[in-house]
């Protein structure tokens, strides 16, 4: 875990790691967003198969933030969660770095 500012960040490499109440930075943002709901849901692959997509929905504590929905990005094809993050809907596009802050505001 790296320390910096007397802040620590942790690297997410899967949604499912997130709970309600943790604090996460997003790429270079300079302000933390708050997870606000995890979920999961179930993705159906090419051949057939069935795996669980996990969700967080993340907001800022500031007036008019924006809430964004996160997901672990599934292989369509084979299934495997590569250990990388999209936002869905409305948010940027790309793949995301999602890293928990502790200890910050």
């Amino acid at each position: 875990m790296n320390t910096t500012k007397s802040r620590a960040e942790e690297r997410i490499d899967t949604v499912a790691d997130l709970v309600v109440g943790d604090r996460v930075r997003v790429g270079d943002r300079t302000k933390p967003l708050d997870v606000q709901r995890v979920g999961a849901r179930t993705v159906r692959t090419r051949d057939g198969d069935t795996i669980t997509q996990h969700l967080a929905e993340l907001e800022g504590d500031w007036a008019n933030a924006t809430t964004y929905v996160v997901a672990d990005v599934v292989n369509p094809l084979t299934g495997e969660v590569p250990g990388t993050q999209r936002f869905l809907g409305d948010g940027p596009a790309g793949n995301v770095d999602l890293r928990r802050v502790e200890g910050e505001d």
